[in-house]
Order: C-alpha cells, then structure tokens, then sequence
C-alpha cells in the first residue's frame, strides 16, 4: 500500500522526496498528516469567508492551509493557496471565489488521484 501511495503522490505533483526528508521517510505519519489537512477546519473557515466576501478570514485561513500544504510538499496546491493569500494579503477580493473553487477543484483531484 505504501508504494503505491508514494507513486500516487508523485504522480500527483507531490515534491514526494522533500516531503519524506521532513517526514524522516515515515510514510504513515505523512499519511496521518495528510489525512488531518483533508479534514482541516480552516477549509471551512475559507468557504465562510469567501461566501461572506471577507478578505481578512480568508486571509487567515488560506495563510494557515499554504503552510500545511507546504509542510505535505503538496506543490500544485502550495502554489495555488501561495498566489491566493498575496492577493488577499492586500485585501483584494476580486478573484475570490474563483479561487476558492480553483483550490477545492485541486484539492478533489488530490482525493481522486491519490485515494
């Protein structure tokens, strides 16, 4: 199961040599941690702010889910949520909800491809 999964990750996007490097090559605890980002309350907290047009919550929660996301090497959604949150870091709403369903487009395709 873990080859594959690790296979599945790369073939993803996943900068899966970095991620094992921080993760002392300990596959389960990636996969533990990759599993409590899928489940991440600032998701949530994202999908609140965007419907509430509030750039600062989903500043917050966007800042919080790029350095989780940059912890797992998850590089496709890393660089997604790094373009989002220097938008929102001026307080521009302008591409907000775009962005979110782009970043929850990406996040499916994580589930699919790798699960």
């Amino acid at each position: 199961m873990a080859g594959d999964f690790i296979f599945k990750l790369r073939q993803y996007g996943a900068d899966v040599d970095d991620a094992m490097e921080r993760f002392l090559d300990d596959e389960e605890l990636y996969k533990t941690c990759l599993d409590a980002f899928l489940t991440d309350p600032n998701f949530e907290q994202l999908d609140l702010a965007v419907k509430a047009n509030d750039a600062q919550g989903a500043f917050a929660a966007g800042h919080a889910l790029k350095g989780v996301a940059g912890n797992l090497s998850l590089k496709p959604i890393y660089d997604m949520l790094c373009d989002q949150v220097d938008e929102l870091r001026g307080g521009s709403t302008d591409n907000l909800e775009g962005n979110y369903v782009a970043l929850m487009a990406e996040v499916d395709r994580l589930k699919r491809e790798v699960y």
